[in-house]
């Protein structure tokens, strides 16, 4: 992760900066935004897939 982060899970709020990571439960209304003003990269894994 560069940047930072914010992770919207249902009605919570997380967030996320650089070197740091998360996860939560596929099923969970979900999405996320840069918070910072120059953008930010993560890697996105999911494992088991659940498109």
């Amino acid at each position: 992760l560069t940047g930072s982060i914010t992770i919207h899970i249902g009605q919570q709020l997380y967030r996320a900066k650089k070197g740091e990571s998360f996860y939560f439960h596929p099923a969970a209304r979900h999405y996320i935004e840069a918070s910072g003003k120059s953008g930010a990269s993560f890697i996105w894994v999911s494992t088991p897939p659940s498109f």
